[in-house]
């Protein structure tokens, strides 16, 4: 039963709006929790009471004696009122948020022990204190895990595409804004559910990588070499058959600039490459010098990138 069916079903019970039965189920269960010690002057919002009630409604009961509780149920409506948007951020566990910045990277140390590598422009969070059953976090952009082992405790990552739960092993996750979401595993077994169709998900092991169709929107599974995808982590960039708004988006979130396509991009026309430790000027000259692809500098910020058809 919704917050909404059972505020609106008190509701039509202190106005004397509710069908026989409704009301008898009403009294019938105030009474019971006023047996076990429930009164109008100690009144708790419990979630219990009204999935009880709900429940009751549906079933034929036998009509027994009762008093008014119309007052009860003002008071648990006043109560609800007053105390359920308390109730609701009490459940939720309070959140620890780690922010890396364009152009930036940041390690972050979970209370587990595992170790988050968290690229540039991205955004981690989570619970000071993990949960009995599991370790959830939530990621905006990429990252690299590498989660300690808790068979009893699976880790879970939640991203805008996918959720990712695994017991112990190293992986990356990347959601950012205009590229392909992936997860890709370094060691280890992990499984990646379709948030958009989570009957679709995949189990993965090492050097396996899944990628969301743009086309379908369903799960893709293919064999890599990991390393392509983590050696960010050492300051390389990668580039695996991307396609330039790929990369534009990569160079921007690396180098914190603002690099805009002016022409066609050729969705069919894919770049591979790797650069280690070089400077945003000397892969846009490569890009440049191997693709056709013409950079114009607006100012220090703007760069404007053109392309040509694939040769």
């Amino acid at each position: 039963m919704t917050e909404y069916e059972f505020n609106d079903l008190l509701n039509r019970y202190t106005k004397n709006k509710t069908t026989e039965r409704e009301s008898f189920v009403v009294e019938s269960y105030l009474d019971s929790f006023q047996k076990e010690g429930l009164s109008q002057d100690n009144i708790k919002f419990n979630l219990e009471v009204k999935n009880r009630i709900y429940s009751a409604i549906l079933k034929d009961k036998k009509k027994v004696n009762f008093f008014n509780f119309r007052n009860i149920a003002a008071a648990v409506l006043l109560c609800i009122a007053t105390s359920v948007l308390f109730y609701n951020i009490q459940a939720e566990p309070e959140l620890i948020q780690v922010i890396a910045e364009r152009g930036e990277q940041t390690k972050v140390l979970l209370t587990d022990s595992s170790v988050v590598y968290l690229n540039s422009g991205s955004t981690l969070k989570y619970p000071k204190a993990f949960a009995k059953n599991a370790r959830e976090v939530i990621l905006e952009g990429e990252a690299f895990f590498k989660v300690k082992s808790n068979p009893e405790k699976p880790f879970i990552v939640t991203s805008h595409a996918f959720e990712t739960k695994v017991l112990g092993t190293e992986f990356v996750v990347s959601n950012y804004k205009n590229v392909t979401p992936s997860v890709t595993v370094s060691s280890g077994k992990v499984k990646v559910t379709n948030n958009s169709n989570p009957k679709n998900m995949l189990t993965l092991i090492k050097n396996e990588r899944v990628k969301l169709s743009k086309h379908t929107n369903g799960l893709i599974k293919e064999s890599v070499q990991a390393r392509d995808y983590t050696t960010w982590i050492e300051g390389a960039l990668v580039f695996n058959q991307a396609n330039l708004a790929e990369v534009v988006n990569m160079l921007n979130q690396k180098y914190d600039k603002s690099i805009k396509i002016t022409s066609k991009t050729y969705s069919e026309c894919t770049i591979s490459g790797t650069y280690k430790n070089k400077s945003l000027e000397d892969i846009l000259e490569s890009l440049h010098f191997i693709y056709d692809i013409e950079f114009k500098y607006l100012d220090n910020q703007h760069i404007e990138a053109i392309a040509k058809p694939c040769k």
